[in-house]
């Protein structure tokens, strides 16, 4: 997938948006692959298939703002057209950004628990307090648990320093495990 056609499927899926009162984030953006049955011909005779031998589409999952709830988006960039805008199925969640990682880390430092169980800890100043986000992965087990229905949740395992440039890793954990609901 090119960068214009990164922009291009932004482009269409803001111009849907402007539609509505809703704000997205752009959870992942994709070249959508043609159906195998379509290239499989072409392969078997160990030849190259045309160029348009199929639309190119992008595939995007996208995370509304407020509630996390997820979308699949299928454009069509031949015909500058969106096929598909669907709730991911219930279930699913979109995959942890780098940016749900590193403000994770900030919502957990600057919460006054927090704070208090790291200061109870001897670790008073959060600045050397340091977070180490995971996603949970699969949680299927947790069905009937309402803390982990339709939620996109990260854990954290919190480490101290000594001092600013200090690795963390080569302390002990401050013992502080936390999950943090995204939405």
């Amino acid at each position: 997938m090119t960068a214009d056609e990164i922009s291009q499927t932004k482009m269409l899926i803001n111009q849907q948006r402007a539609r509505q009162s809703t704000r997205y984030i752009f959870n992942y953006i994709t070249l959508q692959e043609p159906p195998k049955s379509v290239l499989l011909p072409y392969f078997l005779a160990n030849t190259d298939p045309p160029v348009n031998v199929a639309p190119r589409k992008s595939f995007t999952i996208l995370i509304e703002r407020g509630t996390g709830n997820g979308f699949e988006v299928v454009c069509n960039l031949d015909t500058d057209t969106i096929e598909s805008f669907n709730p991911i199925p219930d279930g699913l969640m979109p995959s942890l950004s780098p940016e749900d990682l590193l403000n994770s880390e900030q919502i957990a430092r600057s919460d006054p628990e927090v704070q208090a169980r790291c200061a109870a800890l001897g670790y008073p100043n959060m600045s050397l307090v340091a977070a180490d986000p995971w996603t949970i992965g699969y949680k299927a087990d947790r069905q009937n648990d309402a803390a982990f229905q339709s939620k996109r949740i990260i854990q954290l395992y919190l480490y101290g320093k000594n001092f600013e440039g200090d690795n963390h890793y080569g302390k002990s954990k401050v013992n502080i495990f936390l999950w943090l609901k995204i939405a």
